[in-house]
């Protein structure tokens, strides 16, 4: 028998304007520091823009953005960033009113 090594999470998170926000509390889901996660993000400002993105994440620091898709409208640019073990995100200039829900799956090392 062994223990899982498969973290399941979820967060939603109010984005104030461009500030740099955290969408996720430890991306390594108290595992090791050299866990890796996949992400969703879905996005909107409930209004005429929507998104979700896809990510790669190694929480010491790598960032993949695997795919990008527009839902609605034309949302703003975004840019993703790990501070820490959280996973920040930016959203470019003139964004306001996003509220953010991540689906998180971290996986352990070593396996």
């Amino acid at each position: 028998s062994t223990t899982s090594k498969i973290g399941h999470t979820s967060q939603a998170t109010a984005i104030s304007g461009t500030t740099n926000t955290t969408i996720v509390t430890a991306v390594n889901a108290a595992f090791s520091s050299a866990a890796a996660a996949q992400i969703i993000v879905y996005g909107s400002d409930n209004s005429s823009r929507a998104f979700m993105d896809t990510l790669n994440v190694l929480s010491s620091g790598a960032v993949v953005v695997a795919q990008s898709s527009t839902l609605a409208g034309s949302p703003h640019g975004r840019t993703y960033a790990i501070s820490g073990t959280n996973l920040n995100l930016q959203l470019a200039s003139g964004a306001s009113g996003y509220n953010v829900n991540c689906s998180v799956t971290t996986l352990n090392f070593p396996f």
